[in-house]
Parts: C-alpha cells; structure tokens; sequence
C-alpha cells in the first residue's frame, strides 16, 4: 500500500503518469482489497487472444506472499478460483494468473497478469518495474 501510494504521489508531482496493464485483466479481488476471508475467490476476465490453432484454454494461478508462493493450481478452465488452502490473517499477499492453451500438441503459456507506471517530464521518461497485484487478508 505504501508502494502505491508512493507511485501515485510520485505521479502528480511529474508532468505526467499513466499505468499499463499486462496479461489478463483481474476481477476480484481489485488491487490492493482486504478479502473477507481467508480463502477468497479470484476471478478475472476470459483470454481474448484466440488465434488460430489455439486450443483447450486454460489458466493457472499463483499466490505469492513476497515472493514465496504458498498456494499454486493449474489447469483451471473456469474464471475463478477460491483457494484451497487458508491464508495467514492480516497479510498483504500478491496474485498472478496466466493463460495457458495447447498449439500443435504442445502446450505454450501467455504473460502472467501485472501493472506497471510510466511517468514523463519535459526531458525524462521512465517507468517502474512491473508490479504484481495485490490483496489483504482479514484480520480473522
């Protein structure tokens, strides 16, 4: 939360700031909600990007505290997931999801779902690394 807040301030104090958004857009939970509960359900919208001998779409998930992934599935062919396992009370935990189909007998995977800022001044541009969305547990 701190991260954003810094982001955002960071953003009106430049000329100009704008997010991107990568990979499959999330549904729930938004960036940065405490769930009401400690196995919530994600949801996010369908891969698009169907093109010609694309098949069998499906996705997997991953739920990360920091960098540890304490909860992983795959092959969900639904847009939604309620976790398996209870998450720790009041933790900031981050969420990933990514399409994977088969082409050819061979199964390829698309970009795991992120955001990142891009901000420009007269003479500078830049962006900031690319941030994985976030969500918080309840207290109970």
């Amino acid at each position: 939360m701190k991260r954003m807040i810094f982001v955002l301030a960071s953003c009106m104090m430049l000329f100009g700031c704008f997010p991107m958004k990568y990979g499959l857009t999330p549904i729930s939970p938004s960036d940065g909600q405490t769930v009401n509960s400690l196995k919530p359900t994600f949801a996010w919208e369908p891969y698009s990007d169907v093109k010609e001998g694309k098949e069998n779409i499906r996705y997997r998930i991953f739920i990360k505290e920091d960098t540890t992934i304490v909860e992983y599935k795959g092959d969900i062919y639904n847009t939604s997931y309620t976790a398996e396992h209870q998450l720790l009370p009041n933790k900031e935990y981050n969420w990933c999801v990514q399409p994977t189909w088969t082409r050819n007998n061979h199964t390829e995977i698309g970009q795991c779902n992120y955001k990142q800022y891009y901000y420009f001044a007269v003479i500078v541009f830049g962006r900031t690394g690319g941030k994985p969305y976030t969500f918080k547990t309840p207290e109970k």
